[in-house]
């Protein structure tokens, strides 16, 4: 078995890198889903609601505290604390970004939204702060669904490897990734953003459907957390 795609999401809800080696904490991927935003209510906006950030990707420097996102660019200056409602009832704390970011994404997304830079590293991770899924529980996904392939990036899962049966992940408890433990915590409820193309933003794929068909749920892949920190670079074993 061996890693076949990396993901880190600076800005949670657009676009993914996919990078050659990632630096993995105590907390996540060094610089993952740092940022996100929040509508009027303090709520987490999801790109479940709208395809229309897909488009941009962040790149954000850990070091030097800068953010970057299409033309926009300057350094991360904190304002007034707020606590953002994720999913469930999980309270994440964290500073509003001041500057032209909350009116460039308010303008995109066509209602008010805040630029929110979470107080603890990977703040803005769901439960867990990895995921991992084997492309072969892809490929069995589209093959039960009458498809020749589906594209795996959609899932937007911080690990993806080859090597092992469709699934197999699903029975793992402690996995070696490179020089990097981890410890999967059960399977990954997903949503609507994987029904979002996953460079355009559009919907176009009934994707928990076929989840449902095929296995008569919507768990797919599944989260982990760290356990010895290190680097995963393309192509590392998992064992």
């Amino acid at each position: 078995m061996k890693v076949t795609r990396l993901t880190v999401i600076p800005l949670k809800g657009l676009g993914a890198h996919h990078p050659e080696e990632i630096t993995v904490t105590a907390t996540g991927i060094r610089g993952d889903r740092q940022l996100f935003l929040v509508d009027d209510s303090d709520r987490l906006f999801s790109c479940t609601r709208t395809g229309a950030f897909y488009g941009l990707r962040a790149d954000y420097d850990v070091e030097g505290r800068r953010l970057r996102v299409g033309d926009e660019e300057g350094p991360i200056e904190l304002g007034a604390p707020l606590t953002a409602s994720f999913i469930g009832s999980r309270k994440v704390s964290a500073r509003e970004v001041i500057g032209p970011w909350s009116e460039m994404f308010s303008r995109l997304a066509e209602r008010p939204l805040r630029l929110a830079f979470a107080d603890e590293p990977n703040g803005g991770c769901d439960e867990y702060p990895l995921t991992v899924l084997g492309v072969a529980s892809t490929e069995e996904l589209a093959r039960r669904s009458g498809m020749s392939t589906m594209d795996g990036r959609r899932f937007r899962m911080s690990i993806e490897f080859d090597g092992a049966a469709p699934h197999a992940e699903d029975a793992w408890k402690d996995v070696g990734i490179g020089d990097v433990v981890v410890r999967v915590r059960g399977p990954v409820p997903r949503c609507a953003a994987t029904t979002r193309h996953p460079d355009r933003g559009d919907a176009d794929l009934k994707t928990l459907h076929l989840l449902k068909a095929a296995r008569d749920n919507t768990l797919f892949g599944v989260y982990a957390e760290v356990v010895t920190p290190g680097t995963i670079r393309l192509g590392d074993p998992l064992r």
